[in-house]
């Protein structure tokens, strides 16, 4: 039984940590996305397009990623709003929300 719980335990941290990765992610791949050209660029400074990221078989996971994006700049947060709500990512993520 003891096993089981270490192994659950293991298996908790590692979820909360991929929950973590992927919401900074989100919040990273954000500030890289133009929503008026439609276009990601990459830190090499490369630019490319919805569509051809798409041709290129990123699918379902880059509509989501964009529709965060749209909402994220929706806000129109200022560098110094952006860095606080990146803050709150990290230390909110893989927390159940209370109601």
């Amino acid at each position: 039984m003891e096993v089981y719980r270490v192994a659950s335990k293991s298996k908790h941290k590692l979820t909360v940590s991929l929950s973590l990765v992927t919401q900074v992610l989100m919040v990273r791949f954000a500030s890289l996305f133009n929503v008026v050209e439609r276009t990601v660029t990459f830190l090499s400074g490369k630019r490319y397009s919805l569509d051809m990221l798409r041709s290129l078989g990123a699918g379902e996971l880059l509509n989501s990623m964009c529709e965060f994006s749209e909402k994220l700049a929706a806000l129109r947060l200022d560098p110094d709003e952006m860095s606080l709500f990146t803050a709150v990512v990290l230390v909110s993520a893989g927390k159940k929300p209370s109601v």
